[in-house]
């Protein structure tokens, strides 16, 4: 599996090396050397300047170590680290039975980015929907990279992994290991080829003791509920949902909606431009059926100009617009500054 994996609900552990550091990025204005990034030209960039701040750790492979976050551990075994490529058969040259060839020895980085609540999922990509369109309920993720010098790596298995959400999910039932492929075009999450792996509730977080990462070229993993409880009022989905953006919104918007109960986000898939040269977005029915209550969240970030909309919505209401093609919702984002957009989406 690759090193970039992204999870949901992991287990800890005390380990004799708690080799875990923050690494604080610190600017100084004195130093010329040190340039400020250059601003965000994509909505998705700007969103990633408010994701969380990855953690960083060395650990040698030959001991391994345990990670610590802020809300996420587990146990890098020793000589679980390995070169990436191939499948876990090509590793095993000498027959033995373990993957060896390509096994790494030495110091190697390990960067951990948490993401404990929708919203830090929603401003790093990571929404809470199957490769199918189909509805999850999150009890945290987070993105692993694994480095040797320059060159990224791939670890075999972790240990004792447990993730807090900074808050509960519906219910702490049902909660199983996902993942995606970072090679996919399409981000969405998918149980193992191996089938599935159960996720227990531990205090006000979820555990995994064991879990292999012989997945290669795999983009992450997280733990969630599917299917998340239904609406207390649920009814038939009435098709997809569309969100119709006022004509003049730049197209690189972004449209979220949070469902009001669970810990979920689902981002929309741009759809085109309507008349009026309006940029429409598309979710998924099945994600968004009928009964649903929630917030939707328009946020655009590029070519200098910032717009932000929040709306709560029911799904079924009476005065949205319906018809064959499913429901539209119209939305008019106000054009505001940076700090105001941020502020907007931090309080989210």
């Amino acid at each position: 599996m690759t090193n970039a994996m992204t999870r949901h609900l992991l287990r800890s552990s005390t380990r004799p090396f708690l080799l875990a550091s923050t690494l604080f990025a610190v600017g100084c204005a004195s130093d010329p050397s040190t340039a400020p990034p250059p601003p965000p030209t994509t909505t998705a960039e700007f969103l990633a300047t408010i994701a969380p701040d990855p953690i960083r750790a060395e650990i040698d492979t030959r001991k391994g170590g345990v990670i610590q976050g802020r809300g996420t551990s587990f146990t890098i075994p020793p000589g679980a680290v390995f070169e990436r490529g191939g499948s876990p058969a090509d590793l095993d040259t000498d027959g033995d039975g373990r993957p060896d060839s390509r096994q790494v020895n030495g110091i190697v980085t390990v960067e951990l980015r948490e993401l404990l609540s929708p919203e830090s999922m929603m401003a790093a990509g990571r929404p809470t929907v199957t490769s199918a369109g189909e509805l999850l309920e999150t009890g945290g993720a987070f993105d692993l990279k694994i480095r040797e010098r320059d060159q990224e790596v791939q670890v075999m298995n972790l240990l004792d992994l447990r993730i807090t959400p900074d808050r509960s999910p519906s219910s702490g039932d049902g909660m199983e290991l996902w993942l995606y492929d970072a090679r996919s075009d399409r981000f969405g999450w998918d149980r193992p080829r191996g089938g599935s792996i159960a996720a227990q509730p531990v205090d006000r977080g979820f555990a995994v003791p064991i879990v292999p990462m012989s997945l290669i070229n795999l983009g992450g993993c997280n733990i969630d509920q599917f299917p998340p409880p239904p609406p207390p009022h649920q009814v038939a989905p009435g098709g997809p949902v569309h969100v119709e953006l006022a004509a003049g919104t730049p197209g690189a918007a972004a449209v979220f909606f949070f469902p009001e109960g669970l810990s979920s986000v689902i981002r929309l898939d741009r759809e085109g431009t309507r008349s009026g040269h309006a940029p429409t977005f598309v979710g998924p029915s099945t994600a968004m059926p009928g009964g649903l209550y929630g917030k939707l969240v328009v946020v655009s970030a590029a070519e200098g100009r910032y717009f932000f909309a929040q709306r709560r919505v029911a799904l079924d209401s009476p005065d949205v617009v319906s018809d064959a093609s499913g429901r539209t919702f119209v939305v008019s984002p106000t054009e505001v500054t940076e700090d105001v957009l941020r502020a907007q989406l931090r309080s989210l």
